[in-house]
């Protein structure tokens, strides 16, 4: 089974097994792209070509969604950013404890800013990891598609 890509100055087609899911399609272009991929449209390529092109599918309804749904995959980038946004945040909070934490000479000009530097690491991770999925997780409708 052949499934095809196209942009705007290229068109391939890729070698799969019959019966492959999406994913596994994906993964005949590079394995990054099964182990995360979110959702794709698909048309069958005879559709694309009665109907002159995407934008004529498109209007008769004729894509179909294949993936998964948006709790689904905000949970999973979630999980998939965690550890390098928490490393990142954690190693630079360690790293300036004892300057948010001194109380020696000329403390009184580093320990505010050492503060402010770790409380932001740790709001950011706070936002970014918990706070950020859940808003879009309430602001998505029915039928948003994730833009990877």
């Amino acid at each position: 089974m052949s499934f095809l890509t196209a942009g705007e100055t290229e068109v391939r087609a890729w070698t799969i097994p019959m019966n492959s899911t999406a994913p596994k399609a994906a993964g005949a272009i590079h394995s990054d792209f099964e182990k995360k991929f979110i959702r794709a449209e698909v048309v069958n390529w005879k559709a694309l070509i009665d109907h002159n092109g995407y934008p004529g599918v498109r209007e008769k309804g004729l894509l179909r969604l294949e993936g998964k749904d948006i709790p689904t995959a905000t949970l999973e980038a979630s999980l998939l950013r965690l550890r390098p946004i928490m490393m990142t945040a954690l190693v630079a909070c360690f790293g300036l404890l004892p300057a948010a934490m001194s109380t020696g000479i000329g403390s009184d000009s580093q320990k505010p800013f050492a503060i402010v530097i770790v409380a932001g690491l740790a709001s950011r991770l706070f936002l970014s990891i918990f706070l950020s999925p859940v808003l879009y997780a309430l602001a998505a409708r029915e039928g948003d598609v994730l833009q990877v």
